[in-house]
């Protein structure tokens, strides 16, 4: 936050998992510290597509319905949502870039239980996908209000 007072016109990869995991933000008011963060979702260019709960910072969110229903995956679609409202009320006219985490297994990435991942990335990145779109609909909603 404080690279903002120097450096103003820092722009962000919204990273958010690792934001949500490592400081511990569904602890003592999510939303407070989304307030405190504001600056920099306002300056994020582009979304890193994973979900980290309170303990780890990519985890498996199964399908689509049983996603909408955990309360970290709600946490993150208010981030998501936040970020594409700004970047639809400055008007900017560039693609806005969505990407999710794809590599190999065996650059041990992904969480193992038995020597097996947790989750096929590949299907879990569609569900994010969706997620992502569903954020992106509200936020234009948001602003067309």
């Amino acid at each position: 936050m404080h690279f903002l007072d120097r450096f103003g016109q820092l722009e962000f990869n919204g990273d958010f998992s690792h934001w949500y995991t490592g400081c511990e933000m569904v602890y003592g008011g999510f939303h407070q510290k989304v307030a405190f963060i504001q600056p920099i979702i306002d300056r994020v260019r582009f979304i890193h597509g994973s979900i980290g709960d309170p303990g780890c910072i990519q985890v498996n969110i199964g399908s689509i319905s049983a996603a909408r229903n955990l309360s970290y995956v709600q946490h993150f679609c208010t981030l998501w949502t936040k970020v594409f409202e700004n970047h639809i009320r400055r008007g900017i006219q560039k693609q806005f870039t969505f990407t999710t985490e794809l590599l190999a297994a065996n650059v041990f990435y992904a969480r193992e239980f038995h020597g097996k991942e947790e989750s096929d990335r590949w299907s879990q990145s569609l569900v994010l996908m969706e997620l992502a779109k569903e954020c992106f609909e509200n936020a234009r909603k948001a602003v067309e209000l």
